[in-house]
């Protein structure tokens, strides 16, 4: 299994450096997929927590 996995790894890497424009789109999408759901998340827990605040007085 982890023979397969390294061989899909060394195929990978091989296509991509046949065709580096795509690569570069590739890798930026998913770099600024990711960010963008990390920042949302960030600000939905940080909404929800502090709404979640009870103050006493």
């Amino acid at each position: 299994m982890l023979e397969a996995f390294v061989r899909d790894v060394r195929y990978t890497i091989r296509a991509l450096r046949a065709n580096p424009g795509i690569a570069t789109v590739a890798i930026l999408s998913l770099a600024l997929g990711i960010g963008k759901c990390g920042d949302f998340q960030s600000h939905q827990c940080g909404d929800t927590e502090a709404s979640a605040v009870i103050h006493k007085s």
